[in-house]
């Protein structure tokens, strides 16, 4: 399956669950429980980038999918305090360039960063072993920065069972990971 027929699926999934898949998607995870797992993806990512706690564009959404698992979805600026503002004359070609070095250092660290959220979560919710945690991260760029190369989504999903199993080598293979630029 591609990986757009896929989002496409994911999204037509979530759309039912607010429709008539809602009451069954309400018997087996409240929202006190989504709510508790997205508190932890607002933690998580605010440590993962604690030089720049404004570096979370809006909390962590999650919603279940009956059938899949849960799905997460965050947005993170990497940068946010080069963000080109009316206050701030333009950039300089070497500015543009260190913009662009501390995100590429940034990305490592918020892949890592998921993979270990997706851990906690796996561990934390109660969904059937069978189904799935999925994290979706978009991270926005400016016009003026050079984003060439550099993911505009991070789209990463793993089966739950795989994820609590403790065994590294399975977990890290259980990762599926999708790029979008």
């Amino acid at each position: 399956m591609s990986s757009r027929l896929r989002i496409a699926v994911i999204a037509l999934g979530c759309a039912a669950a607010v429709g008539a898949g809602a009451v069954a998607a309400s018997t087996t995870m409240s929202r006190v429980k989504l709510r508790g797992a997205e508190v932890t993806g607002d933690s998580r990512f605010q440590t993962m980038l604690n030089d720049d706690p404004s570096a979370l564009l809006g909390p962590t959404r999650a919603v279940y999918l009956p059938g899949y698992g849960m799905v997460f979805s965050a947005e993170i600026d990497l940068a946010p305090r080069f963000t080109p503002n009316p206050f701030r004359p333009s950039f300089s070609k070497e500015e543009i360039a260190r913009i662009r070095e501390l995100k590429q250092h940034r990305l490592v660290t918020v892949r890592d960063g998921m993979r270990n959220l997706m851990v906690t979560w796996a561990a934390n919710i109660d969904i059937p072993a069978n189904e799935n945690v999925a994290l979706s991260v978009t991270i926005p760029y400016s016009k003026v920065e050079d984003s060439e190369g550099l993911p505009r989504q991070i789209v990463m999903s793993a089966d739950r069972a795989t994820l609590r199993s403790g065994n590294a080598g399975a977990i890290n293979s259980a990762f599926r990971v999708q790029e979008y630029f």
